[in-house]
């Protein structure tokens, strides 16, 4: 009975204990005690934001909108430079001074975070890549190249093209207000043509007028297309027996890339150069893609703000003050950074000026002149060109520092403050939180400033282009062929040879006649209606001229020139073997002092004669002048542009192309009295003559000179009738 009791009693006790509910296990939280290791990590990784000084600089320098803005700004690295940077460029001149850069060219800062290539910055070559300088002294600067060079008849209309682009280039040039002398561009085109009939001249004409943007049935043109015509009306396209023409062909041997051009020596070749001056490192990279930057930003910003909500949920979505902090502090860097980062960008002109290599490069060649300032070098080879090896075409764009205003620095000051303000909220919130979200954070923008350079591209070398010179300054053919020029006898000339060339607008204006131009000029002016002795000039030297109103700019005028020769030597005058035409546009006052625009025409001519050896320069009464030789006109200033700039070829050859000035002015006198409504031209020659005072042994040298070669012209006529 006792142990039915007991096992009564242990069931008992068994039923009543399995009544009691089981007890709760509580959620255990995360234990809110820091030790020494966590509290470092959230106070140090913050700090770690501020740095990446020079990798900022770079992002900065690629910002070209809001996507690249917001990738930069969603992971920012480097937000005290960011902010300096800020300051330095566009900032007060106070903060500035705060900051240490109150004595600094803001043009320093600008080539540290922008684009910028111009107005003070220029670009060096260093081991084949590209590096910008800020230097008063540059011992050279490298010019960026594009060229085409081949068939007349495939290539007339890409030249055209590309001619009107740079039109377009300039326009907006002067309406974004930069300065002529900033982002320059020039261009030149020769046509050779050793067998010329009047279709290849109606051909020329053609393309002369159009790049010009001129109506192709104007009657000044007309009438030089007549005259040009005129000596080749008979000829066939025979090649010449005498003396067969072997221009030298230009092989371009890239590894790669690879571009081998040749002629056909029957066919009409044509070459294209354009000069930029604006060049800087980002000319051979490629922008990052909008979509990728876009994306990596978005990503970021979404890991980050996941982190801080993953935090708010643990609070059971109660916000606490630093996560309030944290919060706001984050948008605010965001909004800082896309602000401070378009206002940078926003600090300079941009202008692109458009290139066909970029739609046709199995054509056109894109590289690099490395032009060396030394003007004790002898050396008229020309400049080297330098490309690189890869197929990509080069960006041809300008960049030019604004003037920073009053009040792009109160807002540049101020969002300034506002991200250094934001930084500090978003510090202050992240130690209140736990260690975690700072050190996830700072992963995240170690993490994207990876991604961000793995974007971007990298700065292609250049390499030199072996066997091919250029001319830096587009002052004679752009390509050079002719290294050495060659002396024939006058009955070697092909009659059939034409060497066309076009020019564009050099802005180094010289106005001021010198001693053999203002010799010309009277000469011109006292004897126009000598019609003898007008006849004489236009047969020694063949020139005529005709210049007409520029359509796109009231202020300049477009000249057409054709001339045989007649540059007074030593031993005579001397000719090349082509007939040379020229066109380019001037200021009309510019054609006070015609010298070194035509002298262009001369420069690598290929062949030389002398003809008229009874106009040696010592019987000529110059007075105390010096004359050089044929052997000085070939070897050295007909192939020196690169050490010798306009300034120079004026001063040098204004008495050699004495006779060439008289025919250029005498023309232009003789069409201003038959066409008398050219208000342009007449109001400039006008100009030029009330400016121009001749004193007395000027005027009897213009006198001996002219009875002098009445004079050879009387022998001749009495010999003739002995």
């Amino acid at each position: 009975m006792a142990s039915v009791k007991a096992i009564y009693a242990c069931v008992m006790g068994a039923l009543s204990a399995s009544a009691h509910p089981l007890p709760i296990l509580h959620r255990r939280g995360i234990d809110p005690s820091s030790d020494a290791w966590s509290e470092t990590i959230a106070g140090i990784g913050p700090l770690i934001l501020l740095v990446g000084e020079q990798s900022t600089k770079q992002l900065l320098c690629t910002v070209t909108g809001l996507a690249n803005a917001f990738s930069l700004a969603t992971a920012p690295l480097g937000l005290l430079s960011i902010v300096t940077s800020l300051i330095r460029l566009c900032g007060l001149e106070k903060l500035r001074a705060f900051i240490g850069h109150d004595l600094e060219a803001r043009t320093v800062a600008a080539v540290e975070m922008t684009r910028v290539n111009c107005g003070g910055v220029y670009a060096e070559l260093v081991d084949g890549y590209l590096k910008r300088n800020t230097n008063g002294n540059p011992a050279g600067v490298a010019i960026e190249i594009s060229m085409l060079e081949g068939n007349f008849d495939t290539h007339n209309q890409e030249v055209v093209k590309q001619v009107m682009e740079c039109d377009s280039y300039q326009a907006r040039k002067r309406r974004k207000g930069i300065p002529d002398d900033c982002a320059q561009i020039h261009w030149c085109t020769q046509i050779v043509d050793p067998n010329t009939t009047a279709d290849t001249v109606d051909k020329i004409v053609d393309m002369l007028t159009s790049i010009h943007g001129i109506d192709s049935t104007c009657p000044k043109l007309q009438r030089f297309r007549t005259r040009l015509r005129q000596p080749y009306r008979k000829a066939s396209r025979k090649p010449t027996r005498d003396m067969p023409f072997k221009p030298e062909t230009l092989n371009i041997d890239f590894s790669p890339p690879h571009s081998t051009i040749s002629f056909d020596d029957a066919a009409m070749k044509l070459t294209y150069v354009l000069s930029f001056d604006a060049v800087s490192e980002f000319s051979t990279t490629a922008s990052p893609s909008n979509v990728a930057t876009a994306v990596q930003g978005l990503a970021s910003m979404a890991t980050i703000l996941a982190m801080q909500f993953l935090t708010l949920w643990q609070e059971n979505w109660i916000p606490s003050s630093g996560w309030i902090l944290t919060f706001l502090g984050y948008l605010g860097i965001v909004l800082g950074v896309i602000g401070g980062s378009l206002m940078i960008q926003s600090s300079c002109e941009h202008i692109t000026l458009n290139t066909m290599s970029s739609c046709s490069t199995a054509n056109w060649v894109d590289g690099i002149i490395a032009s060396t300032l030394a003007p004790e070098s002898m050396d008229t080879s020309g400049n080297p060109l330098w490309s690189t090896t890869t197929h990509r075409p080069q960006r041809f764009e300008a960049v030019w520092r604004k003037e920073v205003t009053l009040r792009t620095s109160q807002i540049a000051s101020a969002m300034a403050f506002f991200l250094v303000v934001s930084y500090v909220c978003h510090y202050l919130g992240l130690r209140a939180l736990p260690w975690w979200v700072s050190s996830g954070e700072l992963l995240i923008c170690l993490l994207s400033a990876f991604v961000r350079s793995v974007l971007k591209d990298a700065q292609a070398q250049f390499k030199t282009v072996e066997g091919v010179k250029m001319d830096r300054r587009c002052f004679s053919t752009g390509v050079i062929r002719v290294q050495d020029s060659e002396r024939i006898q006058p009955s070697l000339r092909r009659p059939n040879s034409i060497d066309v060339r076009a020019y564009d607008q050099h802005f180094v204006s010289i106005q001021t006649p010198i001693d053999g131009e203002r010799i010309a000029w009277y000469i011109a002016r006292e004897h126009v209606k000598n019609r003898a002795f007008r006849l004489q000039i236009h047969q020694l030297t063949g020139l005529f001229v005709q210049v007409v109103d520029d359509p796109k700019s009231y202020n300049n005028l477009v000249v057409f020139v054709s001339f045989r020769g007649g540059v007074l030597v030593e031993e005579g005058l001397a000719y090349p073997d082509n007939r040379m035409t020229i066109a380019f546009r001037c200021a009309p006052l510019d054609l006070g002092a015609p010298t070194p625009l035509l002298a262009r025409a001369l420069m690598r001519q290929p062949r030389w004669m002398v003809e008229h050896e009874e106009m040696k320069s010592r019987g000529m009464p110059l007075g105390n002048v010096y004359i050089f030789s044929i052997n000085s006109m070939m070897n050295w200033w007909t192939i020196s542009e690169d050490r010798n700039d306009m300034a120079d070829f004026q001063k040098h050859l204004n008495w050699p192309m004495l006779l060439v000035n008289v025919a250029f002015f005498m023309s232009i006198f003789s069409d201003l009295e038959s066409d008398p409504t050219d208000v342009r031209l007449k109001g400039a020659f006008q100009e030029l003559d009330n400016r121009l005072t001749f004193s007395a042994i000027e005027k009897e040298v213009s006198e001996g000179i002219v009875g002098y070669m009445q004079n050879i012209v009387q022998v001749g006529s009495d010999k003739k009738d002995n």
